[in-house]
């Protein structure tokens, strides 16, 4: 994905750095970090300033919200970040006023576990960076053979003969309309809205499912 700031939301007011020591609380709701975190979970946060180093994950106040994500570099004009599902880095750097702390735990009751940070921290990101990288080069290689592949009407047929033990489908009459669903082993894969003439199919069941009739 391209770059987007993650919104974390204060469950407390935020202290900032500045004269104290107690750690803040905010509730991470977003993508750019995925999957270090996930919406929902706590992140303690340390009010912390001069000893940021590479590698950390900060939260920092951006325009009139809070956002969270890693550094990867420290200049004279602030620290330059990056979210570990983002492509690319953050356009602008965060100064030392918009710091509110960095990330020293997240929690999902009753889990919790230490968020690395550092040296650690950075090598993990640039790890899934060089992953998440691959993975979208792959999918441009592929793209064209695969959409040949849906086109041969025998693949068709034997991809549905070999899934339709297993498929289910369920119309669901909702506020908005009817709902016709494809389930795979309890799992929905393909969803369509008659009123809107809208189908959408998650992949590989797209080769041979088709919007009902």
């Amino acid at each position: 994905m391209r770059n987007s700031p993650t919104e974390v939301i204060p469950i407390e007011a935020p202290a900032y750095a500045n004269g104290t020591d107690e750690s803040c609380l905010f509730v991470y709701n977003g993508v750019s970090m995925l999957p270090t975190f996930k919406p929902g979970q706590v992140l303690v946060v340390q009010p912390v300033v001069n000893k940021l180093v590479p590698g950390d994950v900060v939260v920092y106040a951006d325009m009139h919200s809070y956002s969270v994500h890693r550094v990867i570099g420290v200049t004279p004009q602030g620290l330059i970040t990056r979210g570990d599902n983002n492509r690319l880095v953050d356009a602008l750097p965060v100064t030392p006023e918009q710091i509110v702390g960095r990330v020293e735990s997240v929690h999902n009751q009753p889990h919790s576990r230490r968020v690395r940070g550092g040296v650690g921290g950075l090598i993990a990101a640039q790890i899934g960076w060089g992953v998440r990288a691959g993975q979208r080069m792959l999918r441009r290689i592929l793209h064209k053979p695969y959409i040949s592949v849906r086109q041969i009407p025998l693949v068709r047929r034997v991809l549905l003969r070999l899934f339709a033990p297993y498929l289910r489908r369920i119309r669901i009459q909702t506020e908005s309309g009817v709902v016709i669903k494809t389930t795979f082993r309890g799992r929905t894969v393909a969803r369509y809205l008659p009123e809107h003439q809208y189908f959408e199919c998650r992949k590989p069941f797209d080769l041979f499912l088709d919007p009902p009739r």
